[in-house]
C-alpha cells in the first residue's frame, strides 16, 4: 500500500523533511498512524494533531492505500 505523509512546523525541522511536502511510504495493510510515524522517524509524543484525508484521526487509526496523512505538533506561545 502507498500513503503520503506531510509534516508541519517543528516536526518537519526535527526530521529534516520539508514543511508540507508529500513523502510517499510503502506500508503493510493494518499499519497505524503511530507505526507510520515510527518508520518516518517522528516521535509520536511530539504530535498533537493527526489528519487523514483532511479529517482528524488518532495515532491508533489504521491507514489505507492512498491516504494522505498530515501531522502537526503542539503549538503554543509564551
Amino acid at each position: 500500500m502507498q500513503v503520503k505523509l506531510r509534516v508541519y512546523a517543528s516536526l518537519a525541522e526535527d526530521t529534516g523533511m520539508d514543511v508540507a511536502d508529500n513523502y510517499g511510504f510503502q506500508i503493510e495493510p493494518g499499519t497505524t498512524v503511530s507505526q507510520l510515524l515510527q518508520e518516518a522517524g517522528i516521535n509520536q509524543r511530539d504530535v498533537r494533531i493527526v489528519m487523514i484525508n483532511n479529517k482528524q484521526a488518532d495515532l491508533d487509526t489504521e491507514v489505507r492505500d492512498g491516504d494522505e496523512i498530515g501531522v502537526f505538533p503542539s503549538m503554543g506561545g509564551a
